[in-house]
């Protein structure tokens, strides 16, 4: 959705600008979710912040 790395994902995700829900159920591999409404928000934001330099 944002055409952006994995990486860059969690890096924003460890700047607080995501949030993240996760799906694990017992051992299994964690499945995380990006709520749609944080990356619409993060878009928003980043766009008001380029409009800017």
């Amino acid at each position: 959705m944002l055409d952006i790395s994995r990486r860059s994902v969690y890096r924003y995700i460890s700047s607080g600008e995501l949030s993240v829900v996760d799906l694990r159920t017992g051992n299994e591999r964690s499945r995380v979710r990006i709520p749609s409404r944080d990356v619409h928000e993060l878009v928003r934001r980043r766009t008001a912040a380029s409009l800017w330099r």
